[in-house]
């Protein structure tokens, strides 16, 4: 299959980062040529890029791709009792099929905004990946491990699991199997130390949530002794193949840790204000460090636009009642 897209404004990702208008030939998914003067390649379709841009696929670097199914989904409440409350429940009763629906849903969501690729931690991985392979999109899955099991695996089978499902996915074009501790609040030291072994015997990346809340670090330091971040860098979690979602409350010295390990992080704004967990990422901070830094969406239970619609509305609702108020006062 050829595509040929006419006249669009291309932002491009070379070295001096270039934005020109001109054409791209694609043929059997693979960009051929991109010219500043009109090609004349003769394609199985021609697109008018006129007033379109043409620019590299969006990277969703943290999210939970089923829980489409779970949008608007226990609202008002605070992370931890959120997911106690309300989420955990209910994901204990998914199965398969309908984590291959919502699946289905994300990805459909994900194509029509852009997003070709996008780092995921759920259970089901075997039929998110399968759902995703089908659907021509990258993902990097991550295969997830708390400390009371999961609803297909329990405790003690999950380690075998992982190993299982890190050799099925190994050398797939699509698909990159990541190891996905849930965090070191839900992770003890064996799983940490067990990842590590793991991460290092199958050259794998690690995705695990830190920080996110000022009560989870509490918590772990309450547990161990020792924040999130120096927790993973005591199990030697704090490296090049790990990414870090969240950071919420992460301090200087603790960026200056993640920069010398080597970890990325993945900031998820919309989801940290929708669960009002009162930090922020120091994204400037971290990019100041040298960080890799990039965007998430986290579950769409937890990500969901309303905020926007709630600020509209409310700016609606305020101009009306100002409008009133002259009324009555005129």
């Amino acid at each position: 299959m050829s595509i040929l897209i006419k006249n669009a404004l291309i932002l491009t990702q070379n070295a001096k980062r270039e934005r020109f208008f001109g054409d791209v030939y694609i043929e059997d998914q693979r960009i051929v040529q991109i010219s500043k003067k009109p090609l004349s390649f003769e394609a199985d379709y021609k697109i008018d890029g006129k007033h379109k841009w043409v620019l590299p696929g969006l990277i969703n670097t943290h999210t939970h791709i089923p829980m489409t199914l779970l949008r608007g989904y226990g609202d008002d409440m605070i992370l931890k009792q959120w997911l106690e409350n309300r989420i955990w429940p209910v994901e204990a009763k998914l199965g398969s099929a309908s984590v291959e629906t919502g699946t289905k849903l994300g990805l459909l969501e994900m194509i029509s905004s852009g997003t070709t690729t996008f780092s995921d931690m759920y259970f089901f991985e075997d039929t998110i990946g399968e759902t995703t392979e089908k659907a021509g999109v990258r993902a990097c899955l991550g295969f997830p491990m708390v400390d009371f099991g999961m609803p297909k695996y329990p405790a003690d089978e999950l380690f075998s699991e992982c190993e299982r499902f890190l050799r099925r996915w190994a050398k797939n074009p699509l698909i990159t199997p990541v190891i996905g501790p849930h965090g070191t609040y839900t992770c003890g030291p064996e799983i940490l130390q067990k990842t590590c072994e793991l991460s290092e015997k199958y050259d794998s990346m690690v995705q695990i949530h830190c920080s996110e809340t000022r009560e989870e670090v509490y918590d772990v330091e309450k547990r161990y002794g020792v924040r999130p971040v120096e927790q993973l860098k005591k199990y030697g979690l704090l490296n090049d193949k790990t990414l870090l979602a969240h950071c919420g409350w992460i301090t200087k010295s603790e960026i200056t840790d993640i920069k010398t390990g080597g970890a990325s992080v993945s900031h998820c704004p919309v989801s940290n204000m929708k669960m009002a967990t009162g930090g922020y990422t120091p994204v400037p901070e971290l990019l100041d460090a040298g960080v890799s830094v990039g965007l998430g969406t986290d579950g769409a239970a937890s990500h969901r636009f309303r905020i926007l619609f709630l600020i509209l509305f409310t700016q609606r609702l305020v101009a009306m009642c100002v409008r009133q108020l002259c009324m009555v006062f005129r």
